[in-house]
Order: structure tokens, then C-alpha cells, then sequence
């Protein structure tokens, strides 16, 4: 359930509940797909996972997180990294009081900026996880035998695939050269 749609009565006094805080990016990604491709795709993960853990309360996708690498592109938005892990710390903060377990979760390169804000900071009883997305044996045989190399990474055959089946209408194809 997304946290947006709750009121403040959906909570029950002295409970804790289990979030999910999902991070984006808004950054280039060459002329073939938009700058939310990153946030399209964990908001598609985060939509697949509520179906599996109906109970978990799902936080609003930061959409701009640590894209410095990209910032010579116009219209790339980035946070630095003291940025990020105080953005982090602020939505422990709002939590803290209600949470079990806050896991976040990012499709863009943000994990060692998560696992050093774990790592680094005290949370009072309220467990912080990154979920961390990673190959499965599936994705390790679409690798090897359809496309016949390893994942292509930032902005390419990979990420266009994952936008055709989030919203097509957001990818401009390739010419086949």
C-alpha cells in the first residue's frame, strides 16, 4: 500500500509497521529513452513487490538521487552524496516512531551510498536495509544465450527493453545500424 494513500487513521497506536523507500534518477539516457527511465523501472519493481507484500508500506520514489556522472548532460538533476544520505536520514527520522523495518531500494547505482549510510549511522531499533537488485539465474541465461553477452548497462539495449514494457510510448527505437 502506498504511504500517500493512507490517512493518519490507517495507523494503529504502538504498532510498527515494515516500509519501503524506493530511489530513482533523473538523468540522461541517450536519445532513445527518457530521463525517469531509472524511476520507471524501481516503480515498476515496487508495483510487482506490493502484489507479493500487500501489508508493506510503500514511500514516495525519491526521483533524483546521486547522478554526477551525468551532470555535463542538460536536464540531469543529481544530489550530492552528503545530500542523498541526509535525504535518507531525514526519512528514518520522519519514521522512526511507527517502523520495524525500513528497506531501501534503488534500480540506479545508489547502493554504496546506502550501504555506507547503514553502515554508518545508529537507528534506534528500526532495522534499515538495502535491497539491493541483483542478476537470478534467469536473467544469467538471458545474458548468455539471447543476448549473447553480459547486461549493456546504462542507457542501452537493456534499459530500452525494460521502458517497451513499462511505456512504449516513451522509447524512440533504434535504427537496426
Amino acid at each position: 500500500m502506498k504511504l500517500k494513500e493512507l490517512k493518519a487513521t490507517d495507523f494503529q497506536e504502538g504498532k510498527k509497521y515494515d516500509f519501503l523507500f524506493p530511489i530513482g534518477a533523473t538523468e540522461q539516457h541517450g536519445s532513445f529513452i527518457p530521463f525517469g527511465t531509472d524511476t520507471y523501472i524501481i516503480d515498476y519493481l515496487i508495483e510487482e513487490v506490493s502484489k507479493e507484500f500487500p501489508e508493506l508500506i510503500i514511500l514516495p520514489t525519491l526521483e533524483v538521487s546521486r547522478s554526477q556522472e551525468h551532470r555535463g548532460f542538460y536536464g540531469t538533476l543529481y544530489l550530492s552524496e552528503k545530500t542523498l544520505k541526509a535525504v535518507m536520514f531525514d526519512i528514518y527520522n520522519s519514521l522512526k516512531d511507527r517502523a520495524r523495518n525500513i528497506f531501501i531500494t534503488s534500480f540506479h547505482a545508489n547502493e554504496p551510498y546506502i550501504n555506507s549510510f547503514i553502515e554508518n549511522n545508529k537507528f534506534d531499533g528500526v532495522n534499515i536495509v538495502n535491497l539491493e537488485i541483483t542478476n537470478n539465474e534467469d536473467d544469467e541465461y538471458i545474458e548468455r544465450n539471447i543476448l549473447n553477452g553480459e547486461f549493456d548497462g546504462h542507457a542501452g539495449n537493456s534499459e530500452i527493453s525494460n521502458m517497451l514494457i513499462i511505456n512504449e510510448k516513451l522509447v524512440k527505437i533504434p535504427e537496426k545500424k
